[in-house]
């Protein structure tokens, strides 16, 4: 869970992140995209699913995400 502050480092990394992948075929459009959109939210939630070993990935993975506005 990124808020506040967090949410500043958030962007930072992921627009870096980006730029160090794309290398010479960076769009500036997307990097802007990247920096400035988690800075328009409260909170944001990061969720990650790693590979288990002799796990059958034609299986799906049930995900279940309750949004709470205000």
């Amino acid at each position: 869970m990124f808020k506040g502050a967090g949410l500043a480092k958030l962007a930072e990394f992921q627009s870096e992140l980006y730029r160090q992948q794309a290398g010479e075929f960076v769009d500036e459009k997307k990097a802007q995209k990247l920096a400035q959109n988690p800075l328009l939210a409260s909170h944001f939630y990061l969720g990650y699913v790693a590979q288990q070993p002799g796990r059958n990935l034609r299986k799906p993975i049930a995900e279940k995400v309750t949004w709470v506005t205000e």
